[in-house]
């Protein structure tokens, strides 16, 4: 044998040739019924996108929550006369902080976690396609094989 030779799969002393070996569209066999690795690979990627979609969205809930938490600090804090100590944790110890600080740093906080769910709104969205667009693939493949 030379090195352009190799031992196929098929039946045994069969010997194929790299120009000889038969490919996708030459094989009846393998356009009648979708490779297996191709089907697991475009279930295993709606599997993984479905995963992203729950993952994304605890974390919008989560950056809804922290956002509503900061509007009511922002709320009672409003409330409070304007001369009223207010601390903050720093460690284990608080520290004395003017009210006016604390309510620019909770504006800015729910800033950051609005935009922060805006992105996440983007991912979701990205992944919720993803996952359509590889069961519809899914979906065609299987079709097709039984048709």
């Amino acid at each position: 044998m030379n090195q352009n030779t190799k031992v196929s799969p098929g039946p045994p002393n069969r010997l194929t040739t790299p120009s000889n070996t038969p490919t996708v569209s030459e094989s009846p066999k393998l356009t009648r019924n979708p490779p297996k690795q191709l089907l697991q690979e475009i279930e295993s990627r709606a599997i993984a996108s479905q995963q992203q979609i729950s993952l994304t969205k605890a974390h919008m809930t989560a950056k809804q929550r922290d956002i509503r938490m900061l509007q009511l600090t922002s709320k009672e804090l409003s409330e409070l006369p304007s001369e009223t100590n207010v601390y903050e944790g720093c460690g284990k110890m608080f520290v004395n902080v003017p009210v006016d600080t604390v309510n620019k740093r909770l504006t800015r906080e729910s800033g950051e976690a609005a935009a922060e769910i805006t992105n996440l709104e983007k991912k979701l969205q990205y992944h919720e396609t993803t996952n359509q667009k590889s069961r519809e693939n899914l979906e065609q493949i299987l079709k097709s094989g039984r048709a």
